[in-house]
């Protein structure tokens, strides 16, 4: 373009002169910058070269310069790669594609693609071909975007990559303008492993992002006073034990002590993520996107220690909550039988109890398959694994479940025999224990059973609906990219906030069930007995007596055995069975068993303390149950001793009854030799005090009634 400079006359030559150069440069930029896309054909874009990686086509001049925001640096292009019928229907495809631009890493790839296919450079005749590693490209990153919005199989024809030639690598020099942020509410990540649905760059917040926040922090307040609760507790259950640790430390009762501690130590670490700023550390990333697969290079410390707290927590609470399951059906077995006390290996118990979680919690660690939760607050294995959270959670639980359930079943029917079979085992105070003890470990078992079944629950249905949810998330995420509030965009679907609740009450209504044990009359007496040792009035426990004492306290107490022949298996040395100690009455004291207590008290008639009686009036029931004690055989009874023939003395002015007394075991003794009676007419008989009056009426078991003459003869019989 020609500048003329108008005469100035007023100007110098050399003043004008200059002028005139400066005013031509910047017309000639000017012209360049506007006319350059639609100058000459291949000025800035060498038309395409024939070969593979051009096609003959038909060209047409461009109505626009621009593709998707990028400036062509050609002036002709061709239709025959699309199956747009003008560039106007060109232009409408290429807007249904905008939508992606929420997500960078798909369109860095898609938009050179789509410009090369829908607007391609043509000259000569010929179109140029897009390359088959572009088309792979854009196809992986965001075919699941597209399959998303449109269902499996809708990647579009014109995109096929088997239609490009594999050996072109001359890019289109394009310049698009790129985001750097992932389209609300999704957060730009580098680490694959939180990309959501598949879809490269794009991840899904720590925070869950279809939540509300007062639905977050409703649940977040349940959290905090159900870990408070449950920590409470259990460490009352362990102060409780402490206290009276000399009684309570008795197997099978101190399992439940272990079982307490387990729980406590989850509840706490649930509840460090309150600290400040300690539930974005132990949950979530640097990067904003939850913590998955860890560990990893850049694990963080906070994450594995609450993982390793709570997770070998619970599985030592479940291996404990089996050994005290077997131990109560060993102590449930022993009861009325004449045995041994059941007894207990506890380091053997201890290693089980502690290696197999150790076991578990260093495989998981191994597997890195530990991730982390917003809502629960903590890290855990097989969030987003199922074959994890099988091996690691559900395989582990299910079998301690089942093996505990079995021992307690094994246990109640034990129980029920012996109540239904051997009554005569068992005073009335001790029936009223025996069926208060089957009713806790029935309704125990239920409620344990409830809380594993609904953790089960919670645990398949939250995989088999985290596709769905992901999915839901995603078509919020485009229903959004094109253009649409947040509040138009609702979610289809999302993770329910009752589930992760349901989840965190199954775990922390177990441990309040563990430590219901000692919630008991006998934990009242015995802080009751711990104040009155602190503040110096004594101490009330009663002191365990051994056997010696056992017989002596039988024998003073010999008449009362004789009214009440059960009362044997009330004779009790201590006040209850510790804490949490099932209250059976039967066994009564450490060193003694069923079989013992219930053989004392014919011991002590068999030393003549005292008379015989019927013990046990269900003897014929008790032989016919198969859990009945063994019989022991009947000694003989010795004949009783006959005396011989009483001697002649002088008769007795009056008739005479002499009265013996004689063990009730022993017959009335029958005379060998009728006695000579003298009657004496002349004299009447009288009668002392306190006798029958009628002779015949003094016949009763040792007593016998001789009538005498007035000689005063006597004969003892």
């Amino acid at each position: 373009m020609a500048i003329v400079c108008p005469p100035l006359a007023a100007l110098p030559a050399v003043a004008l002169t200059v002028c005139c150069l400066l005013l031509g440069v910047c017309a000639g930029a000017w012209g360049a910058a506007r006319d350059g896309p639609r100058g000459r054909e291949g000025s800035r874009f060498p038309p395409p070269a024939p070969g593979p990686c051009a096609r003959e086509a038909e060209c047409h001049r461009l109505q626009e310069s621009t593709c998707l925001g990028a400036s062509l640096p050609y002036t002709t292009t061709s239709l025959v790669l699309s199956d747009a019928r003008s560039q106007d229907n060109v232009l409408v495809v290429l807007g249904q594609w905008t939508g992606l631009r929420g997500w960078p890493r798909c369109w860095v790839v898609l938009a050179p693609l789509l410009c090369a296919v829908y607007l391609p450079a043509c000259g000569d005749g010929r179109v140029a071909l897009p390359s088959r590693a572009t088309c792979q490209a854009a196809r992986q990153a965001c075919e699941p975007l597209v399959e998303l919005g449109g269902g499996p199989g809708t990647w579009p024809k014109s995109l096929d990559c088997d239609d490009f030639p594999s050996d072109c690598t001359q890019p289109l020099p394009l310049r698009f303008n790129i985001s750097e942020n992932c389209v609300a509410p999704l957060i730009l990540s580098e680490d694959a492993r939180t990309w959501l649905g598949g879809v490269p760059g794009c991840a899904e917040p720590c925070s869950p992002p279809l939540f509300y926040d007062n639905e977050l922090l409703a649940a977040q307040a349940f959290l905090a006073t159900a870990a408070t609760l449950a920590l409470l507790s259990t460490l009352f259950a362990l102060a409780t034990f402490a206290v009276d640790w000399r009684r309570s430390r008795r197997q099978p009762a101190v399992f439940l002590f272990y079982i307490n501690a387990c729980y406590a130590g989850a509840s706490a670490c649930w509840l460090t993520q309150f600290a400040h700023g300690a539930r974005q550390d132990i949950v979530c990333q640097p990067d904003g996107t939850s913590r998955i697969g860890e560990p990893n290079s850049r694990q963080a410390p906070s994450c594995i220690l609450v993982f390793v707290g709570v997770y070998f927590s619970l599985l030592a609470a479940a291996a404990w909550l089996v050994l005290l399951a077997r131990g109560w059906l060993a102590a449930c077995s022993a009861l009325g039988r004449p045995r041994p006390a059941p007894r207990y290996q506890l380091a053997q118990h201890h290693l089980l109890a502690w290696s197999l979680p150790f076991a578990l919690t260093v495989a998981a660690l191994a597997s890195a398959q530990v991730d982390g939760d917003y809502i629960s607050g903590i890290c855990f294995v097989g969030y987003r694994n199922l074959a994890a959270r099988t091996a690691f959670v559900l395989l582990p639980i299910g079998l301690a479940a089942i093996g505990a359930g079995f021992f307690i079943i094994r246990g109640v029917v034990s129980l029920c025999r012996l109540r239904s079979c051997h009554p005569s085992l068992l005073s009335p105070a001790a029936s009223r224990k025996l069926t208060l003890t089957i009713l806790r470990l029935v309704v125990f078992a239920v409620l344990v059973a409830i809380c594993v079944f609904g953790s089960f629950v919670c645990h398949v249905f939250e995989y088999s609906h985290h596709d769905q949810w992901e999915r839901a998330l995603l078509l919020h995420a485009l229903c959004v990219a094109n253009g649409n509030e947040r509040a138009a965009c609702p979610a289809s679907s999302r993770r329910p906030l009752a589930l992760p609740i349901l989840h965190l009450a199954c775990a922390f209504v177990a441990a309040l069930l563990m430590s219901s044990w000692v919630w008991t009359r006998a934990s009242i007496l015995v802080w009751r007995r711990a104040l009155c040792r602190l503040l110096g009035r004594g101490d009330p426990v009663p002191k365990r007596l051994r056997k010696s004492h056992m017989i002596a306290k039988a024998f003073a107490r010999r008449r009362d055995i004789l009214q009440d022949p059960a009362l044997e298996l009330s004779l009790s040395t201590r006040s209850g069975g510790g804490v949490a100690a099932m209250e059976l009455g039967l066994e009564d004291s450490e060193e003694m068993d069923s079989g013992w207590v219930h053989h004392m008290n014919k011991m002590v008639a068999r030393r003549g303390a005292i008379l015989p009686q019927e013990l046990s009036g269900d003897g014929q029931r008790d032989s016919d149950c198969r859990s009945s004690p063994p019989k022991h055989k009947k000694r003989k009874r010795r004949k009783p001793h006959r005396l011989p023939p009483p001697p002649s003395y002088p008769s007795l002015p009056n008739e005479t009854t002499v009265e013996l007394d004689f063990p009730r075991r022993l017959p009335p003794i029958k005379m060998a030799n009728k006695p000579a009676i003298v009657e004496t007419p002349e004299e009447p008989i009288p009668k002392l005090p306190g006798c029958p009056s009628d002779p015949e009426s003094a016949g009763e078991e040792g007593q016998v009634v001789h009538k005498r003459p007035a000689s005063h003869s006597l004969v003892i019989s």
